[in-house]
């Protein structure tokens, strides 16, 4: 058994409860980016709400993890904080999911960049 996995499963639990606690807590630093093509097209697929893809994150368990956390390396946004990536089967359709935490003076802020149909197959270190 690889001794690393508890330890990488715990973290992954961590990192959910902070985000949880963000999109229940303090709304105002929690921000789904449902208008981008690929999101928007997604939820409208599922024909899902902006609620809805929220509520779906606030399922999430450590068994949906995919990676992380890596450095933030796109050109938009800002570089700090850390990304998560997630994925989850929504009425057939595998979504990935992913996140950006970002460290602020008064708190940290969540940004769902990704909520959309994933591109290619995703594995899941954490269901084995």
């Amino acid at each position: 058994m690889n001794l690393l996995l508890p330890l990488r499963t715990l973290f992954v639990n961590q990192t959910l409860i902070k985000v949880k606690k963000i999109i229940t807590d303090d709304p105002n630093s929690f921000v789904l980016l449902s208008d981008r093509d690929k999101n928007a097209e997604t939820l409208l697929k599922l024909g899902f709400m902006p609620k809805n893809a929220i509520d779906e994150l606030l399922s999430l368990t450590a068994l949906d993890y995919v990676k992380g956390p890596e450095d933030n390396t796109s050109e938009s946004g800002p570089r700090k904080g850390e990304i998560w990536k997630f994925g989850k089967v929504i009425n057939g359709i595998e979504v990935y999911i992913k996140i950006h935490l970002v460290p602020t003076k008064k708190n940290t802020q969540c940004l769902c960049i990704s909520f959309h149909e994933s591109a290619y197959p995703l594995h899941y270190p954490l269901k084995k």
